[in-house]
């Protein structure tokens, strides 16, 4: 037992474990620079391997301590010096796995209260049953693996399917061609946006809930084709008593609705604060204006038959545009397709369908922040940022807490263990602000570390008497 302890407090091992954590932390260091910040964190910086070895290196220091015993008063300044190195460690520890680490998306003028995970996940559901499975990955951690191969399964009800991961690109440069010549009826129209020198084209699908609309800033587009006479009347205001019915379609404000009717033609709705506005009919490649927010948009493609082909191929392995190739089996039928992260898509399978998503994970937080204003300051005659700065609004139900706060660079918000710190922004016809969010239990284990070191070296500085020395 001796032996064990002498060892375990031992220069010896002191030095192999400083060795190994220099060479994982450069090890790191290159690995950053190709796959990413998150990467590395997920793969090295917060691995249960690396917390083990500053564990390791914290047992070591506790055993050179002990190697001392019974102390005298001229061991404070090392052993003040140990216990604050081992605080240190085991305040990184609890940081690395408890901690919390996100990001935060929020539109002027609105709330979040959800966080944005480093931790990407695999979303299926079931929308008609409620049914959902969350499964987390990591094949960022490993990007120059593109077929992981890796395996779900999935309980529906009586039914075993598998969700299988074929490829994963991490730089995946991925090409829409669309196409008129679909199986099935699949109405679907190319759109243009504009508000002055910002432009925005997308392609809605009418059966596609993932793609059936857009938002772009305070606008909002969307595709419809009413399976009745009765809602499509109820859609263009034709039907005065459909306010009063149960049923009444519900219009989004400062929208286009392009509504598809049977005969293929193309008709619009505007909504804004001041009522509808009905155009009976679109021609393509006519630019029109919404009269509430004076943007314009023009409808430059319409097909009855969409099908969507997907080309993907992967540039390198830095990880940026993130991409799965998913096959959905029962042993029978099989579906497949690609997905971005941040993305899902309806998988038609054995006539059920299913909604599968790429995604961060989320988490919910105890607060809701809303951004009141967003201010951007840049360099005194350039067009690059000093600087930004969020006012926002702290919501605690819970506890009846309301409170107003400046966000800027170096001037975090702080409350109830979490921090909110000035990330980036979204440009955009509105602007949206990045938060940085970070919950870190090890903080005042840490900083007690450093009280104790800081002691430790003002020990030195006591005349003699006072350390025991002659």
């Amino acid at each position: 037992m001796k032996r064990l302890l002498r060892y375990l407090g031992s220069l010896q091992l002191a030095v192999i474990l400083l060795v190994i954590i220099g060479i994982v932390l450069a090890w790191g260091t290159l690995y950053e620079v190709r796959f990413g910040t998150a990467s590395v964190h997920r793969y090295i910086y917060r691995s249960w391997w690396l917390q083990g070895l500053l564990g390791f290196l914290a047992v070591n220091l506790g055993g050179a301590a002990v190697k001392r015993y019974p102390w005298q008063s001229r061991h404070a300044p090392f052993l003040l010096a140990h216990l604050g190195i081992i605080l240190i460690l085991l305040g990184a520890i609890i940081g690395g796995v408890w901690g919390l680490d996100g990001q935060m998306a929020i539109a002027e003028g609105e709330a979040q209260r959800v966080l944005q995970l480093s931790q990407n996940v695999i979303a299926i559901q079931q929308p008609a049953s409620g049914f959902t499975r969350v499964f987390p990955v990591s094949f960022e951690t490993q990007a120059w693996n593109h077929a992981p191969n890796a395996r779900y399964d999935v309980a529906l009800g009586s039914r075993r399917l598998r969700l299988t991961v074929e490829q994963y690109f991490p730089n995946a440069d991925v090409q829409e061609a669309i196409s008129n010549d679909g199986l099935v009826d699949n109405p679907a129209v190319q759109v243009e946006l504009t508000d002055g020198d910002q432009r925005h084209i997308a392609w809605l699908f009418a059966r596609d809930a993932q793609r059936q609309g857009l938002r772009w800033g305070p606008a909002h587009m969307v595709l419809m084709e009413p399976p009745t006479e009765e809602q499509l009347a109820q859609i263009l205001g034709f039907d005065a008593r459909a306010a009063d019915q149960p049923g009444t379609v519900t219009l989004p404000a400062h929208a286009v609705i392009l509504i598809q009717h049977p005969a293929e033609a193309l008709s619009a709705l505007l909504t804004d604060e001041a009522g509808r506005a009905v155009l009976e009919a679109i021609e393509l490649g006519r630019v029109q204006r919404h009269p509430g927010l004076g943007y314009t948009f023009e409808v430059k493609a319409a097909y009855a038959r969409g099908r969507i082909d997907q080309r993907v191929a992967n540039r390198n392995d830095a990880v940026r545009a993130e991409a799965v190739q998913l096959t959905l089996s029962d042993g029978s039928n099989a579906v497949s397709g690609w997905l971005r992260r941040g993305e899902s898509t309806t998988l038609q399978f054995a006539g059920e369908a299913l909604l599968v998503g790429y995604q961060q994970a989320e988490a919910p937080l105890p607060v809701s922040i809303k951004l009141l204003d967003f201010r951007r300051t840049n360099y005194p005659g350039t067009q690059m940022p000093s600087g930004f700065e969020s006012d926002v609004q702290l919501s605690d139900a819970a506890r009846g807490v309301i409170m107003m706060k400046k966000i800027s660079m170096n001037n975090p918000l702080t409350y109830r263990g979490l921090r909110f710190f000035q990330s980036s922004v979204i440009e955009g016809p509105v602007e949206t602000t990045m938060l940085s969010v970070r919950r870190d239990p090890g903080t005042p284990v840490v900083y007690a570390g450093f009280l104790a070191i800081t002691l430790g070296l003002g020990t030195i500085f006591l005349p003699k008497p006072f350390r025991g020395l002659r």
